[in-house]
């Protein structure tokens, strides 16, 4: 099959772009002039143009993911470990439901979830067996990006104001969805949410070897890991904004 429509899930590596290479960095640096361009655009647009960029986005992530496994289809390359039961593939009804109904389960789950998984997607992408010049590479570079973009754009705009204190959605989410995966993954064999072997060069690589046959605990203590530097500065900017209003107050006095 020509190696432009060879999917990830085929691929043998020999013919991969590989982590961090030249090609990687290159495509990094693309996709980060995007998110930019994206970024700056929603910053300047009035209160309903951000809809419409929000629900383009929402609208665009739902026909690629169509695409592609009408794509997969098509070719006789469709797995069950292209069903959509990976983390990133649950940002897509986030953003859905934060288009249409914006609240606390939508911004939670995006930024505490959504927004890590697709950015260490891009970072550590498990398609990197793959050639640059793939279909399926860039619809996941795109997808990715899209995903991490839209968090971003509502972080930037002042939108979304994370709080660690909502973190409870996320941990209520993941104890409903991530036991039902892992029984998917073992009638099908397949690795949703990297729950049985974690991405070679990713920071689950590590964990998985130190962990071994507690590696599923490793992966929740590694989550909180990442939860912590991106909740933190949060909590310290409300801290210092509450001493702020006390000590105002007791000027006042």
């Amino acid at each position: 099959m020509d190696l432009f429509w060879q999917s990830e899930n085929y691929a043998t590596g020999q013919d991969g772009f590989g982590l961090f290479s030249p090609a990687h960095l290159i495509a990094l640096v693309i996709l980060a002039g995007v998110a930019t361009l994206l970024t700056r655009a929603y910053l300047h647009a009035e209160a309903a143009r951000r809809h419409r960029i929000r629900a383009t986005i929402a609208w665009t992530v739902v026909v690629l993911e169509l695409v592609k496994d009408l794509a997969l289809i098509v070719t006789g390359q469709w797995l069950w470990a292209n069903l959509p039961l990976n983390l990133c593939s649950w940002g897509i009804p986030f953003i859905a439901l934060d288009v249409v109904r914006p609240g606390p389960w939508s911004r939670t789950l995006l930024y505490s979830l959504t927004l890590p998984g697709a950015a260490m997607a891009v970072l550590t992408p498990d398609w990197a067996r793959s050639p640059i010049l793939n279909a399926f590479v860039w619809h996941s570079f795109v997808m990715h990006l899209l995903l991490s973009t839209y968090v971003i754009m509502r972080l930037v705009a002042r939108e979304m104001t994370p709080s660690a204190r909502d973190l409870w959605r996320s941990v209520v989410f993941l104890a409903v969805v991530v036991p039902p995966t892992a029984l998917v993954n073992h009638a099908l064999g397949t690795n949703f949410f990297f729950l049985s072997v974690p991405v070679p060069g990713s920071p689950l690589a590590p964990v998985h070897q130190m962990f071994g046959g507690f590696y599923l605990v490793g992966l929740a203590l590694l989550l909180v890991v990442f939860w912590t530097p991106m909740y933190l500065p949060w909590g310290i900017v409300r801290l210092r904004q509450g001493l702020t209003v006390r000590a105002r107050a007791v000027t006042v006095s």
